[in-house]
Formats: structure tokens, sequence, C-alpha cells
């Protein structure tokens, strides 16, 4: 037994991200959906999709600080600085529940036409960009109501705002493509096909060398020019990944596999290639990044529990 305990710790620490032990997560266990760290604050926000709460943990302890019933599945969460605000777009009762950042009570919640998916903040105009879960639309939302509805290809995913470009990019996985908005005139101005990574869930800036990364769930990960759309490079990663982030301090991108994998690639002026598959639990396919220490938070549920676990760089 000692020997196989010694192999398995040899092998771990040839590895880029060390998991560290797993915390548990009360209510009713179920699925995870998107997460994102509050730097600022110190905090790991969590879409606990299972128990219909939006779960907010310590990032120095992974300590729960609180657990809101959103009323439905909460699943894209934004931060609103200038509002002082965590918003998170919910399914079920189809909404976008506007949370006080600093004492963690619900403020309000807007009724939405439907199901909430992935959100995006433009913070350049205090827009929020909430996609149509399964649907055709990403509705605009602003001073608590829709401004704008744009209509879209089928199943749109992970989105984000870049501020140094000013524009919005929106994966669709039935489209095999990237979209570009420009949020001042509010309309599509680009389409970038993301083959060879096919149904592209995961979307991750890299504002210094000018990419987005995406991530396709036949196990592909490409890097796109962020001004043109060229495909720059390509790299294998674990298939069914969903989301992904990138740590610009040590130009990696990390890609959640609900397979059992963390898929890490790294970034460099060449182009992405693969750099190992580091195994977790199975089921994480969601994570967030702490830019401030480079940890890595993933989440997933077991038929009895549910947890988030923290994986330490080398």
């Amino acid at each position: 037994m000692q020997i196989v305990i010694a192999g398995w710790l040899a092998a771990i620490s040839t590895l880029p991200l060390m998991p560290q032990a797993p915390i548990e997560v009360p209510k009713t266990p179920g699925a995870f959906d998107y997460m994102l760290v509050d730097t600022q604050l110190k905090r790991l926000l969590i879409a606990h999709t299972g128990s219909h709460a939006f779960a907010i943990a310590d990032i120095s302890s992974g300590a729960m600080l609180g657990q809101l019933d959103v009323g439905g599945p909460p699943h894209g969460i934004a931060i609103d600085v200038r509002d002082d605000a965590y918003l998170v777009g919910t399914s079920g009762q189809p909404q976008v529940v506007v949370v006080d950042r600093h004492t963690l009570r619900i403020l309000k919640s807007i009724r939405m036409p439907g199901p909430v998916d992935a959100v995006a903040l433009d913070t350049r105009r205090d827009v929020l960009y909430a996609d149509a879960d399964n649907g055709a639309s990403i509705w605009l939302l602003s001073n608590g109501r829709i401004i704008h509805t744009l209509a879209t290809p089928q199943d749109s995913d992970k989105s984000a705002y870049d501020e140094l470009s000013d524009r919005v990019y929106q994966n669709f996985t039935t489209a095999n493509a990237m979209y570009v908005i420009d949020p001042a005139k509010v309309r599509f101005v680009a389409s970038w096909s993301t083959l060879p990574a096919q149904k592209p869930h995961g979307l991750a800036l890299d504002d210094a060398r000018h990419r987005v990364y995406v991530a396709g769930t036949n196990g592909v990960l490409v890097a796109l020019d962020l001004r043109t759309g060229v495909r720059l490079g390509s790299a294998p990663i674990a298939r069914n990944v969903d989301q992904i982030a990138f740590d610009p301090e040590r130009a990696r991108i990390y890609c959640a596999s609900g397979d059992g994998f963390v898929s890490v690639v790294s970034a460099g002026p060449a182009g992405v290639a693969h750099v190992a598959d580091v195994p977790v639990p199975a089921g994480a396919h969601t994570l967030a990044l702490d830019p401030s220490s480079g940890a890595l938070w993933i989440s997933y549920g077991t038929p009895k529990d549910d947890y988030i676990m923290k994986l330490v760089p080398f």
C-alpha cells in the first residue's frame, strides 16, 4: 500500500495543478453552473443550480458566506462594481436577480421573457447582456429593464465583454462560431468560425496577446486573433469541456471537463500547446480563477453531497 501511495504522490507532483481537500457546499445536492471570483472582496461566486441557490464563499478558507434562494436554477453571474451588485441569471423562474455586493441581500428580481443562461456586463455603459437559454435572443438590460433584444442563432453559450476592444464576444454552439457585438451600435459586426473546435462553450480573453481562446466539446481548443478572428493555433484538450479560464501570470488556459479532467494549455508566442490533463472528480465542468493567487476553483456534485475544490498551481 505504501508503494502505491508513493507512486500516486509522485505522479501528481509532476502535474501543473495540485488538488486540495474538497469543501462541502450544504443544501440539496445537484449540478453547478458558472462560477466567478470577486477579486476585490476575495469571494468565490457560485451558481448552485441543484439548490436554486447563489452561493458565496471566502476564497482564502472556502467557508460559505451565504446561500441565497434565487427562485430557480442560477446560471450566469456578473459583478457590477459601479452599482455594487451581483447580477445572477436564472431559469425555472426566468429572471435576473440583483444582489447587494456587501450585505449579500437580494435587492430585486427582474422578470425576463425566458430562461437566462450566460451573462456579460458592458462595464463602459453598465449594460448587461443576458443570453436566452437554448433560445435565439440576447436581452440587454439597463436600470432594471430590457432596453434592447438582439436576434441570434440558436443556443448561445459563454459570452464576455472586453474593455480594451469595447466588444462583446459570444459563442454559438449550433453555428460553430463566435459572434462579435459592437455595444456602441448594438449590432453584430463579425462572425468568426471556431472550427476545428466544435460546439464552442468555454471562452477566455487574453488582451496582452490580443487573443480569445475557445473550447469545443469535441476536445479542441483554438486561439483566435481578438481583432480579426484569424485562427492562430489549436491544441487538444479533454472532451466535453464547458468553462475555461485564462491565467495571464502563468500564460495558461484551464479547461474544465465534466469527464473528470482539467486540461492545462500553455499560451506562447507561437500559439497554444497542451501541457497536461489533471484528474479531478467527475462532473467538474465549471471553474473560476483567482488571479491574485493563481488558484483555480472547481465545483462538482455527488449523489450525496456537493463540493467546491481549490487547485494550487505549480
